[in-house]
């Protein structure tokens, strides 16, 4: 399969509150697709090329990723008990990690919710930096309406404070 540009791994667990398949990304070769979740958030990135893990259901290490990713025109292959990376440099073999990935099928949105258009965009760096400014990691926000500002206020933060976030405009 091919390397996604996307890095899936960094939403791979690595804590040891995370389960033993969660520290790893998931090969959904049914969907043709890459999940990755540390308990908290989970990313979904679609695969190409994919003819070998269409059979194949399982996990793959985020360092095999990374270091594809790394490889000039890398290539993914599940091998038995084995990932192989090609790329022009040449191969690298990575052992497949063990564990069960947690079945997180109830939490994807169905096709039709991720083709729909989105109900609002926003910026996540101008939101890391209104939280920053608000003295809280953690936020709760109230979306009023599309084309109006984002009410975001910290999470058990003190009364009163509040920041507004604009939404971007569709390009």
């Amino acid at each position: 399969m091919n390397v996604p540009k996307e890095p899936i791994e960094i939403a791979v667990g690595s804590g040891r509150e995370s389960y033993e398949g969660m520290k790893a990304v998931k090969v959904d070769g049914k969907f043709a697709r890459l999940i990755a979740s540390d308990g908290s958030i989970l990313a979904v990135v679609p695969i190409s090329n994919c003819a070998d893990a269409a059979a194949f259901e399982g996990l793959i290490g985020p360092e095999a990723l990374q270091t594809a990713r790394l490889l000039t025109d890398a290539t993914l292959t599940i091998r038995g008990e084995r990932v192989e990376v090609k790329a022009n440099e040449g191969k690298l073999t990575f052992a497949l990690p063990k564990g069960n990935y947690p079945d997180c099928e109830i939490l994807l949105p169905s096709r039709t919710e991720t083709a729909c258009p989105p109900t609002i965009s926003l910026d996540v760096n101008l939101l890391a930096k209104l939280c920053k400014a608000l003295g809280n990691a953690k936020a709760q926000l109230w979306v009023r309406a599309p084309s109006q500002s984002v009410i975001v206020k910290p999470c058990n933060g003190p009364a009163g404070v509040f920041g507004l976030i604009m939404p971007l405009r569709p390009d």
